[in-house]
């Protein structure tokens, strides 16, 4: 008994803190959604709970893990990052935040029935930006690290202050499963930032990107080539 009770809690924690995802995880049942009062406050992850940020709570999924949800009886569907643990009630397995919840028409009723599905093998991290940080001209990926995409990608945002494009990409981060880069250019010791989602390899390709961009929020963007 002693044996079986260890292994139970090695494999806990296995799955919930291991750096790679349950591949093709996918889980049906009941979501619900957190009340105004949790706003503010500190999740399981050491994160603070935003209602505005597409997060959710997952008893054992790994921290960062997105997942698609589907409200199975309007189809609507939202993808979200797990920053928390729970739900603890029968028969729910998500808890959204009250931005993602609105997205699938989970307010109106309180807890709807869903369908999740792992969207990445791979963990993506807590995106939490420094204001403080000295972005040197080039592309960053939505960990602000440096990199060099390739081909083509979708410009979705430009901004004079560093604030709002750090905000405006850990947004869009959480909304989305598409490569996100921040561009900085520097001209007469001035900067500008600019987001770009979308790493595809000809026009074709990016004209398709950028139909799909403008139906889902983005009506103003254009294509960039890297």
């Amino acid at each position: 008994m002693k044996n079986k009770i260890l292994f139970i809690s090695f494999f806990f924690v296995s799955t919930a803190f291991t750096g790679v995802a349950q591949g093709n995880f996918t889980e049906t049942g009941q979501a619900s959604y957190y009340g105004d009062e949790f706003n503010g406050k500190k999740t399981a992850s050491g994160e603070i709970y935003n209602m505005n940020d597409f997060t959710a709570a997952h008893r054992t999924l790994p921290f960062g893990t997105k997942v698609k949800v589907t409200n199975t009886k309007n189809n609507k569907t939202i993808i979200v990052r797990i920053n928390d643990r729970g739900p603890f009630k029968h028969g729910r397995i998500i808890d959204l935040s009250k931005a993602a919840a609105k997205e699938i028409d989970l307010i109106k009723y309180g807890v709807v029935d869903v369908k999740i599905e792992t969207v990445s093998d791979t963990i993506e991290p807590p995106v939490i930006p420094d204001n403080n940080i000295n972005l040197r001209k080039g592309y960053y990926t939505s960990e602000l690290k440096k990199t060099s995409p390739k081909g083509y990608g979708i410009q979705v945002g430009a901004f004079k202050q560093k604030e709002n494009a750090l905000k405006n990409l850990k947004e869009i981060s959480n909304k989305n499963n598409k490569p996100l880069y921040l561009y900085v250019t520097s001209n007469f010791n001035s900067k500008k930032y600019k987001l770009y989602l979308g790493e595809v390899k000809n026009k074709k390709q990016a004209e398709s990107l950028k139909i799909e961009l403008k139906k889902s929020g983005f009506p103003d963007c254009f294509i960039k080539k890297y």
